[in-house]
């Protein structure tokens, strides 16, 4: 019987890697951001946190995005 990962096409290993760099709250702001079409203000707000560091934490997570894609 084969390993469940193993059963895993590459692109969704490459996601498992991707998103298992990120914290929570960094995928939590990519899900409320571009899945449930929250702006930059309501996910600042709803995490009591300033608007420029919501924009930090998204562009963190969007960075790890862009350097694990290449894996």
């Amino acid at each position: 019987m084969l390993e469940p990962i193993k059963k895993l096409t590459i692109a969704q290993k490459r996601w498992i890697k991707i998103t298992s760099s990120m914290t929570f709250r960094e995928l939590s702001f990519l899900i409320q951001r571009y899945h449930m079409n929250f702006n930059l203000v309501e996910i600042s707000q709803q995490a009591n946190l300033t608007l420029e560091r919501t924009r930090q934490i998204e562009q963190i997570a969007l960075k790890k995005i862009t350097l694990f894609s290449h894996i």
